[in-house]
């Protein structure tokens, strides 16, 4: 019977090492997130990169990031681009009843986030003084 109990045992533990941080496997730690705008060819700068929409980025899930947009005629625009957990850590919560490996691998990979694939932003056009300068008439 003892035998029996280590077989449970060893089989369950090493499923679980195999299993863990099943988010950072499957998920990865960085993401990579496609930014459009309207209009497009609009200046924008996230992590320290300077491209023009649309662009593609890859970005860390250990934090949230802001890009700023930027375009002659229009406010510019800073836009926080937020994570959540993904769900990837379902199976991680299986494995949690038994052990906290697969959380914390996740949790210090950063793989425990996601992002909107996804990201498009409306820029709006700038106004237009209502009071334009008068030119001196002196």
């Amino acid at each position: 019977m003892k035998e029996v109990v280590f077989k449970v045992v060893g089989v369950v533990t090493g499923l679980a090492f195999l299993l863990s941080g099943c988010a950072t496997l499957v998920n990865g730690t960085t993401q990579e997130i496609t930014i459009t705008s309207t209009p497009s060819e609009a200046n924008v700068s996230v992590e320290g990169l300077q491209l023009k929409t649309p662009a593609k980025v890859n970005l860390s899930r250990k934090s949230a990031h802001s890009a700023k947009f930027e375009k002659e005629g229009y406010q510019p625009l800073i836009l926080e681009i937020d994570r959540y957990p993904s769900w990837w850590n379902l199976i991680d919560a299986l494995w949690v009843l038994l052990f906290f490996i697969p959380l914390l691998t996740d949790l210090g990979s950063g793989a425990f986030y996601t992002f909107d694939d996804d990201i498009h932003v409306n820029l709006m056009e700038a106004k237009k003084s209502d009071n334009p300068a008068q030119p001196d008439t002196r």
